[in-house]
């Protein structure tokens, strides 16, 4: 039993980070990657705080902003850009996209369109405005509480709905998409809202904990559906979207809360 979810977790590491020196073996590695899906929020964990500490070994140098924009560099890094690539495949073939099947391809593109260019500068701008406008000794903690509750809101929609690319066996995805059981959805909730819930502990914003909940619900809500209503489900870019809208949208609230 530990072995397994050692190795499932082994798997959600490789699989979601570019961490160097990971090694899973070839003889649990199918079953692994099968599993690794609820460990998603846990890895937030892990992105946020190499983050965080990106972010408090350069504001001894150097000013707030250029710590931040490091901090945001170091965790594309170590997830390899694979969350701003999904909201990129995302943008484009959304945006680009009239039905199904031409979503379905732009998204698989390899190549950036427009609509994928100017999603990546209005995120990552806005991004990096919010984190400047916190207090230099929540960010830590605010940045790891995005990350784990991000991710747990991303995961959540492979509870609540289908994979649209069930007949391409060359999806990059196949290998950990699975649905979730109600105990794995209950162990990435609980890894996703820890982080949070020690914000709210901290700081004694038991207000901010439930609007912060309630947003990023409601924002992962209204991706979902509208991800059902134009492909019928969701793919691996629609999760890595997902992400990185409920992470952004989890600092605003968290900034306009904080300025209340």
């Amino acid at each position: 039993m530990i072995q397994r979810e050692f190795h499932a977790f082994l798997a959600a590491v490789l699989f979601f980070t570019r961490l160097p020196g990971i090694v899973l073996d070839d003889e649990y590695a199918k079953d692994a990657f099968s599993q690794a899906s609820r460990y998603f929020p846990l890895i937030g964990w892990m992105v946020g705080t190499m983050g965080a500490g990106a972010f408090w070994a350069a504001s001894l140098i150097l000013p707030f902003p250029l710590a931040i924009l490091l901090s945001i560099c170091a965790t594309i890094l170590v997830t390899g850009a694979l969350h701003e690539d999904g909201f990129a495949d995302v943008c484009d073939g959304f945006g680009a996209g009239w039905n199904k099947e031409q979503i379905l391809a732009i998204m698989k593109d390899s190549y950036i369109g427009v609509y994928g260019v100017i999603g990546l500068i209005l995120m990552l701008g806005f991004k990096l405005l919010c984190l400047v406008s916190l207090r230099p000794l929540l960010l830590p903690i605010v940045m790891i509480s995005g990350h784990a509750l991000s991710r747990f809101a991303s995961i959540s929609l492979m509870f609540s709905y289908e994979y649209a690319r069930n007949n391409d066996e060359s999806s990059k995805a196949k290998a950990v998409v699975r649905k979730l059981s109600v105990n794995e959805l209950l162990f990435a909730a609980i890894c996703g809202l820890f982080p949070f819930f020690l914000l709210a502990l901290l700081t004694r914003e038991w207000r901010l904990f439930g609007i912060g909940i309630a947003v990023v619900w409601l924002t992962r809500a209204l991706c979902g559906q509208y991800f059902f209503h134009k492909i019928g489900g969701y793919t691996g870019d629609c999760l890595g979207a997902v992400q990185q809208i409920t992470e952004v949208v989890f600092y605003a609230m968290v900034v306009a809360t904080m300025q209340w």
